[in-house]
């Protein structure tokens, strides 16, 4: 970290994607020779400080949400809005960095609106988009006039008047590597299939009793195949082992948080997960097969969108929760469909590749550093 190099902040908050993006993309700022600076909300805080392996300065901004909630609590979110404004103003003058980037989510209103600001209207303000459909805060920022780029090609709820930039999810590089370290390859009808559930922190819980239904449906002969890793709470660690064993099904590792991620990744014939940017992201990069459960209470049902980019190009499988939970069977069949004829795997595995947007945090970070050099860095937000 240099702290006499120029500064750009990254704004992110809440959920793991939307911060790791804006820590993928730091990275490769840094190696370009800028500084970069996060302002998170109380939500990130443990994430951040736990993968914080470069010691980047951080800041807690206050938010909150004013959309979809009762007077009280919109109020209440806007008073926070206001606050974090006023926390970010002030960083902004101290720290006069050359742009402010905004990963989507509440998080990122205060930097981006404290740009209006006279004395910061020279500071470029640019918004990433991470999901097929724009969330209300970047739906906002794009009225005011900030830079889009987007992680899907084709995403909705942007003016069409506004121009976008695509530049893909900005992911992890070793994400990134694995098709090339750990080539894709289907198991054969007599080896174990190893079957990854993650269901990041607004999923775990869901999947730990209604994944284990549908898995109890199975054909034994299949049950007895299957290896599998798993998101869970700690208070479903001992029932998970238990009802696994019970069913035949080896057990590899149950655990609220994974800090081999990339193995399993690399190790997976199957993953079954939630439908967030990040997540679609790097499933495609990894060009692992996936199920997907978008996340029933997601504000514009963005990770329906986001599973239906994958679907309808045979790159993917789509289920609804709600469907799930009314009859397990539906998972069940798709499940035995697909590990009974591994074929599907490899062709779906192939469609992914084809999908497959290489160096996207690379591209995205080129693209800010040609905004920087451009005559003039103000802004269209006037």
């Amino acid at each position: 970290m240099n702290k006499s190099a120029p500064n750009i902040i990254l704004a992110a908050g809440g959920t793991g994607g939307h911060l790791f993006p804006a820590m993928s993309l730091g990275k490769a700022l840094e190696e370009k020779g800028f500084n970069p600076v996060f302002m998170i909300d109380e939500r990130a805080r443990q994430k951040f400080e736990e993968t914080n392996k470069s010691g980047w300065t951080f800041y807690v901004i206050k938010s909150g949400g004013i959309v979809g909630k009762n007077l009280w609590t919109r109020l209440q979110g806007a008073f926070r809005l206001f606050l974090g404004l006023i926390q970010a103003a002030f960083i902004l003058w101290r720290l006069k960095p050359k742009v402010v980037i905004g990963f989507g989510g509440y998080p990122s209103l205060p930097p981006l609106l404290a740009t209006k600001l006279p004395f910061l209207r020279k500071t470029l303000r640019i918004i990433h988009e991470g999901n097929a459909i724009a969330g209300t805060a970047n739906r906002l920022l794009s009225r005011l006039g900030a830079t889009i780029c987007l992680s899907f090609p084709q995403t909705k709820g942007f003016p069409e008047e506004r121009h976008t930039q695509f530049v893909g999810m900005p992911i992890r590089h070793e994400i990134e590597e694995i098709p090339y370290t750990a080539p894709y390859h289907a198991p054969s009808l007599n080896e174990k299939i190893h079957l990854l559930i993650v269901g990041g922190s607004l999923g775990a819980a869901a999947f730990s009793t209604l994944i284990p239904q549908a898995l109890s449906l199975l054909p034994e002969t299949l049950r007895k195949r299957i290896s599998i890793s798993q998101q869970a709470g700690d208070e479903y660690l001992l029932e998970l082992t238990q009802l696994y064993t019970s069913l035949g099904i080896t057990v590899k590792k149950i655990s609220p948080f994974f800090d081999d991620m990339i193995d399993q990744v690399k190790e997976a014939h199957l993953i079954i997960g939630r439908a967030g940017g990040a997540t679609v992201a790097e499933i495609i990069a990894a060009e692992r097969p996936a199920i997907f459960i978008p996340l029933p209470a997601a504000a514009a049902d963005e990770q329906t969108r986001n599973a239906e980019f994958l679907s309808c190009r045979e790159a993917g499988w789509i289920i609804s929760q709600k469907k799930l939970t009314e009859n397990p069977e539906k998972l069940t069949q798709l499940l035995q469909d697909i590990l009974e004829s591994t074929e599907i795997l490899t062709q779906t595995s192939h469609a992914l590749h084809h999908l497959s947007q290489p160096q996207a945090t690379q591209r995205f970070a080129d693209f800010i550093l040609s905004k920087i050099s451009e005559p003039s860095t103000t802004s269209e937000l006037t």
